[in-house]
């Protein structure tokens, strides 16, 4: 979370920040089994993207499929702040099949 912004002398923006705590490792549902699907041909077929070794935990899971979903920079920012490893995975999903990617 940003804290507090200033703006320096030479023009660079400055700040204060407050990390967000990791989130406990979370085993990923069978429900989201397509999101984690989703990531594995992506991973396979873009090596470079950097998702191996793969994990099967829900905020890991939402956490790449938020990165790399053609997502507004608003909801892709919303679904990274999150501190509910479920809910990020339930809006990815439906996003998903309204796409058909799932």
């Amino acid at each position: 979370m940003v804290e507090e912004t200033r703006l320096v002398a030479n023009k660079l923006c400055m700040g204060r920040v407050t990390l967000k705590p990791e989130e406990p490792p979370m085993p990923l549902d069978a429900g989201f089994a397509p999101c984690l699907r989703l990531l594995q041909a992506v991973a396979q077929r873009y090596p470079e993207a950097g998702l191996v070794p793969l994990r099967d935990e829900m905020p890991w899971v939402g956490f790449r499929l938020a990165e790399i979903l053609p997502l507004r920079l608003e909801v892709r920012q919303a679904l990274l702040e999150m501190n509910d490893g479920r809910m990020p995975l339930q809006i990815l999903l439906d996003f998903m099949r309204r796409q058909r990617l799932a």
